[in-house]
């Protein structure tokens, strides 16, 4: 995984493993303190305080058509920033992954396109409440957000899957952040298909 958003994607794919009714993703800039911050917080399963304190060891998994190296490998990405990876979990409440990384740092991994894997996410949990919010820390101000629950009752009895609404969310999620992007990520990495990760369709 060379980008940030690949990171995001096979989280969000761990939460509906998990279960989860309610996704949300967070990517949060604290500028003063140069940091990137990124957080999926779920309501899924739910991990037991043994199983939390092991996902972090690359032969541990709980699905069973591929190994677990997603969150080692965020957890190390994190820390050669200088940052660090926190996975708080609760049996029967739910999971929340939270990665904070030196922004600057020479070894932070580009961004990548978030929109991307937020069109893929939506698709994969067609019955999930999918929120995204991009922002400043400290700030009030949303650089970007989205709210499955916001547009559900406009499609009526057309499905969130459908081709033209999927195509709808990617135009409405690339506008956003192509008028405020995140420092120090281009609109191409945040909204592009980057040429180390292109997604064909």
């Amino acid at each position: 995984m060379k980008e940030i958003a690949e990171h995001v994607l096979d989280i969000v794919q761990n939460s509906i493993f998990a279960g989860a009714k309610a996704i949300e993703v967070l990517i949060c800039e604290d500028r003063d303190q140069d940091l990137l911050t990124v957080e999926v917080i779920d309501d899924g399963c739910g991990m037991s305080p043994e199983l939390a304190a092991s996902v972090l060891d690359p032969f541990v998994s709980t699905r069973k058509k591929r190994t677990g190296l997603g969150l080692p490998l965020l957890s190390q990405t994190a820390h050669q920033t200088g940052g660090e990876m926190t996975i708080d979990s609760e049996l029967g409440v739910g999971t929340t992954v939270r990665a904070v990384l030196k922004n600057s740092h020479i070894d932070r991994p580009p961004l990548g396109s978030i929109v991307d894997s937020m069109v893929l996410s939506i698709t994969d949990g067609a019955d999930l409440v999918f929120t995204h919010q991009a922002r400043f820390c400290g700030e009030a101000k949303t650089l970007a957000a989205f709210d499955t629950r916001a547009i559900r009752p406009e499609l009526g009895d057309v499905p969130i899957t459908h081709v033209d609404v999927i195509l709808w969310v990617r135009g409405f999620l690339e506008e956003q952040y192509r008028e405020t992007t995140i420092e120090g990520v281009t609109d191409h990495e945040v909204v592009g298909r980057t040429e180390e990760n292109p997604r064909e369709g």
